[in-house]
């Protein structure tokens, strides 16, 4: 009786190169910039789930914070030291908390995704740590300013804008992405933001 397996036939390097989908990195891409590693294959897989907003914001970060110090570097050879040093630059510099936040953030999550990918051992910047920062002053408008404001704003909608951004404490982008949907009787549900014009979906965690 005949076998009906037969041998499998082995498929041309080009195939599985569309198969893979792209290029792969393992351990032996020691040389592997964070640049490169960034541009090919990190940003490539997290940035689909990135909206427009975050997208701008990250690369803005990478471009003038994270690139002239770390693009050209081997991933191997960054450094704990070398990440830290990063941070406590850009605080004594004068950013603000929050960027130095977020620059550690996309530091920290492209090197665990190295690791979790084998291209990296170990992630040197999970330990690292954000610097002590002066909190900037925040101006405050002055009490007889709001009603002034207030008095000066010629329709219910301007009004109700003014009231709306005065006691719910919201985002302006929060308050222009507002539409009667987003009216629960007592409160309100922020269901979109306004970007460019133009409305996204709101990502709410909690």
């Amino acid at each position: 009786m005949p076998r009906k397996c037969a041998r499998r036939r082995q498929r041309p390097s080009s195939q599985l190169a569309a198969v893979n989908g792209g290029p792969v990195a393992r351990v032996a891409d020691g040389t592997l910039s964070f640049g490169e590693w960034m541009r090919n294959f990190y940003i490539p897989m997290r940035g689909g789930n990135w909206r427009p907003a975050t997208r701008r914001s990250n690369e803005g970060y990478l471009k003038k914070q994270i690139y002239p110090r770390l693009e050209h570097v081997a991933l191997r050879d960054i450094t704990k030291f070398q990440v830290q040093m990063l941070f406590n630059h850009l605080a004594t510099s004068g950013y603000s908390y929050n960027v130095v936040y977020h620059v550690r953030d996309i530091i920290k999550a492209a090197l665990a995704e190295a690791v979790e990918q084998d291209v990296l051992e170990r992630n040197v910047a999970r330990k690292t740590v954000i610097p002590e920062i002066e909190e900037r002053e925040k101006p405050v408008l002055p009490v007889k300013w709001y009603a002034k404001l207030l008095a000066g704003l010629r329709t219910s909608r301007d009004r109700a804008i003014f009231l709306v951004a005065s006691f719910c404490a919201l985002r302006p982008s929060e308050i222009f992405g507002l539409t009667w949907a987003s009216y629960q009787g007592a409160t309100f549900k922020v269901m979109n933001t306004a970007w460019r014009g133009q409305f996204q979906p709101k990502k709410i965690k909690r």
